[in-house]
């Protein structure tokens, strides 16, 4: 990742939203700790609203 940045946008300057397709694995890496990383948790809470009785 550090190299694609280097190589593309070197030392002297702020990256740029035009630089975006020159860096597919930069690009790549962020939509996969976006689409891992949810801000909200994906399995609520269970809670049995009545006992159950199993085999008897």
């Amino acid at each position: 990742l550090q190299d694609e940045v280097d190589q593309v946008i070197g030392e002297n300057r702020v990256v740029q939203l035009s630089d975006k397709h020159k860096m597919p694995y930069t690009q790549a890496c962020i939509l996969e700790i976006l689409r891992t990383a949810s801000i909200t948790p994906s399995i609520l809470p269970n809670c049995a609203v009545r006992d159950s009785e199993v085999g008897g």
